[in-house]
């Protein structure tokens, strides 16, 4: 006769107790392990948007054929948490360059156009915008700090003479040879105004991770001056920004400063307390898990590089192979 076997219907009580038990001490190791990475993470993922940022724009000037860039928006903080996408605009070339206003320190351009040319429309030449006169050498900041960049002088049916404020600390305008009744039709344009890049229509901006920003703050450090140094925009401040890395169409960064070397996005994890950064953060550059963007200059590429702990943070940014990313 064969004997009955029970068959078991649930988990005891006792047994139940012990699972749960087991599960809550996994949840905390787990939450305890995420929270140390946290920060590494966040820095991490914020360094992989910058770069991303970089190299979407890089490409977006070699397919396009015109110089294009990324803004990086100060909020009044110098960490910066957001950024547009930039493209410059074509150059005003139309008429001709007739020398200076004769008074010091001779940093007043005149310049004759068509009348159907109205250099006084900011959306057509601003402040930050850079006059080129005879086809290279100098440039020279065009600036509005005293009042309207751009006044109109004189016109008649067919032509105007229109004034140009530029940077006082520049060097002086060279005088022209040219009498201010040329015919435009015959002669040719021998000046350009160079146009700050403008915010290209249609793209979103874009936005770090929360609690993550690139740190563009200059705190004195092991001798080295500051921490982040993309060229500032044309016409804008260093210390306030907004600043614009710009790839022309070949991938190289074109701009002020631009000529070699390397430019340096110094992403961490950073909080803000009434506008300013946290100063634990702002004073130690090694908190918050930093992560280093770098950026190329002579050929455009970019790269991450955690910062170094020894006395060069900037060490593994010289040998990438060094910091094992």
């Amino acid at each position: 006769m064969r004997a009955h076997v029970r068959r078991r219907q649930a988990f005891t009580l006792i047994e139940l107790l012990v699972v749960i038990a087991i599960l809550a001490a996994l949840f905390a190791l787990t939450a305890l392990v995420v929270g140390a990475m946290a920060p590494s993470f966040k820095s991490t993922t914020g360094g992989d948007k910058a770069a991303l940022w970089c190299c979407s724009a890089r490409q977006m000037a070699r397919r396009d054929g015109v110089p294009t860039g990324i803004r990086f928006i100060n909020p009044g903080n110098n960490l910066v948490t957001e950024a547009q996408y930039v493209r410059q605009p074509d150059d005003v070339a139309q008429g001709v360059y007739l020398g200076r206003v004769e008074t010091s320190p001779f940093t007043t351009a005149r310049v004759q156009t068509p009348a159907s040319l109205d250099l006084t429309d900011p959306k057509l030449v601003s402040d930050g915008d850079y006059l080129e006169i005879y086809g290279g050498g100098v440039v020279r900041r065009i600036t509005a700090s005293n009042g309207a960049a751009v006044t109109l002088e004189s016109s008649t049916a067919t032509t105007r003479v229109y004034q140009i404020k530029l940077n006082p600390a520049g060097p002086p305008l060279p005088p022209s040879p040219v009498a201010t009744d040329l015919n435009l039709a015959t002669t040719p344009t021998n000046y350009r105004i160079i146009r700050q890049p403008q915010p290209i229509d249609g793209e979103a901006t874009l936005k770090m991770p929360e609690n993550t920003g690139i740190d563009f703050s200059l705190p004195g450090w092991n001798n080295t001056t500051r921490i982040s140094t993309p060229p500032p925009a044309p016409g804008a401040a260093d210390a306030t920004g907004p600043w614009d890395v710009i790839f022309s169409p070949s991938g190289q960064v074109i701009g002020q400063g631009t000529r070699s070397g390397m430019i340096y996005l110094w992403v961490r994890r950073a909080t803000v307390f009434n506008n300013k950064i946290d100063p634990d953060n702002s004073g130690d550059p090694q908190i918050g898990k930093p992560v280093i963007v770098t950026i190329y200059v002579r050929t455009g590429a970019v790269a991450q590089h955690p910062a170094n702990n020894a006395l060069d943070p900037y060490a593994f940014t010289r040998d990438g192979k060094a910091s094992g990313m």
